[in-house]
């Protein structure tokens, strides 16, 4: 009978202690059931897809949504973790990872070694007014006062750098790229997986994610430490770039620049018979036509950053599978997209030093997403009277030049060619000769390097980060970068 009773009361100290908590495990899944006042969601639920890397996805609705990811394949093989009860938490371990939730349900993700990777502070659920039966979700996340962060994109003529004290909308149109998947120099990569309206704010205690359409709060985290194991991870779950035929990493022209087939053709004689090099062949931009008019319709709702993406996916599909070496622009830029052959265009940015200057960041932070390759838009596409005055052959050479030292190498989609920069004496001209022909004369060493890119999980275009992560102090050099 005495030990009945204390069975009975060691029962009841457990249901008092973990009740608010329940779990299972199913799979690679722990189920998380949260009750109680002081709980910030229903439902969490903690996938393993590696050890390396984690999904968070939590409501306040019963179940989860079904709506399927739109890039990534889960590997359904088992990875070794282990759940289990610490004091009034749960502490779920891989090789590589320690997430704790806790009571509430908060989120803290460490390292193996038990530092501190990426730690919730509070989220929020809201109904939505923007779809009805849908919530508005607010997600905040401690950093370090002194950490930087890195990504969610590119804006023409704004600094994407390091993120800390800054506020924007993660968006998509022509002159800007919503892209989800933000480092940080802790070594660890966050991949935000909603695509309605999205505003992300900074303070020197930490970020906020605020999306106005969902059903679930759902993010990933990768723990690298290192950037190029980061991209390694991201790559092994969305896919793997391909390697660009080797005419792709030379110079070529832009065919939405020219209003026929033979205006092209003509140009391209025009620079051979100035000694300039210059591809015969170009890149592919009928989907990348297609994706500007989807663009454009200016969709609302769940999918309003990727809905280009999303209706022509079926068509990056077909062009794998009918070209193997494909090559095709694009102006979207989430992980998965490489898959199929991309390499992304910075857009419609402005024709100023401005817009020059926010392009390498640009380039920098493209390098973070897992795809291989990224072209600026030669030049600008346009005018802005915001834009500071400028001399447009200056422009257009230092454009050029660094253009050069980019891993797609594509004409200006205005049509400036670089006789119209000055006669062939003048110095505009011969500058702009010679950083094409420097481009040719390192073609080899480009090559190698686009191979081992794609087959070692590098990048030809790299923050400083991924050399030297422990230098503090090149990691806010907003114009440095590794290339090759």
């Amino acid at each position: 009978m005495k030990s009945i009773v204390v069975l009975v009361l060691m029962l009841l100290t457990a249901t008092c202690v973990f009740g608010r908590a329940a779990y299972r495990v199913d799979g690679n899944n722990v189920i998380i059931e949260l009750d109680g006042p002081t709980v910030k969601s229903k439902l969490l639920v903690v996938e393993i897809w590696s050890s390396h890397t984690v999904r968070i996805r939590t409501t306040m609705n019963d179940q989860l949504s079904e709506l399927p990811l739109p890039y990534g394949e889960r590997n359904l093989a088992p990875v070794k973790f282990k759940a289990a009860y610490a004091q009034a938490n749960i502490e779920i371990t891989t090789a590589d990872m320690q997430i704790n939730v806790a009571e509430d349900g908060i989120v803290r993700i460490l390292n193996a070694m038990g530092s501190r990777l990426l730690v919730e502070s509070n989220r929020t659920f809201e109904p939505s007014v923007i779809e009805d039966k849908a919530w508005l979700i607010n997600q905040k996340f401690y950093l370090n006062m002194n950490e930087q962060v890195y990504g969610f994109g590119q804006e023409d003529r704004q600094n994407r750098y390091n993120l800390r004290d800054q506020a924007f909308d993660v968006k998509q149109d022509r002159t800007a790229v919503a892209t989800p998947v933000m480092i940080s120099e802790k070594g660890f990569a966050l991949i935000w997986n909603n695509f309605s309206e999205t505003r992300f704010e900074d303070v020197p205690s930490g970020m906020t994610l605020t999306s106005q359409i969902a059903d679930d709060i759902d993010y990933f985290v990768i723990n690298g430490p290192s950037w190029s194991e980061i991209i390694a991870e991201i790559r092994a779950i969305t896919g793997q770039p391909p390697l660009f035929p080797r005419w792709a990493f030379g110079f070529h022209l832009n065919p939405l620049a020219y209003n026929t087939g033979d205006e092209l053709q003509t140009a391209i004689q025009q620079y051979r018979a100035l000694g300039i090099p210059v591809e015969k062949q170009y890149a592919d931009h009928r989907l990348y036509l297609e994706e500007k008019k989807l663009t454009d319709t200016r969709v609302k709702g769940r999918m309003q950053n990727i809905h280009a993406f999303t209706q022509l996916k079926p068509e990056y599909e077909k062009a794998l599978l009918e070209t193997q070496r494909a090559v095709i622009p694009t102006h979207t830029n989430i992980p998965g997209i490489q898959k199929y052959g991309t390499f992304s265009v910075a857009g419609e940015v402005s024709q100023c030093w401005e817009s020059l200057k926010c392009q390498v960041y640009a380039g920098i932070q493209s390098s973070i997403t897992g795809q291989a390759y990224w072209s600026t838009t030669l030049g600008g596409f346009q005018a802005n009277q915001a834009c500071s005055a400028n001399p447009l052959n200056e422009l257009m050479v230092r454009w050029t030049q660094f253009a050069a030292f980019t891993p797609v190498f594509q004409g200006a989609p205005t049509g400036f060619e670089i006789w119209k920069a000055g006669n062939v004496e003048s110095p505009e001209f011969q500058a702009i000769k010679k950083a094409i022909t420097l481009r040719y004369q390192l073609l080899p060493y480009i090559y190698s390097s686009a191979w081992k890119a794609v087959n070692q999980n590098d990048n030809l275009l790299r923050s400083m980060h991924f050399d030297y992560q422990k230098e503090v102090k090149l990691h806010n050099n907003i114009g440095q970068y590794l290339f090759g």
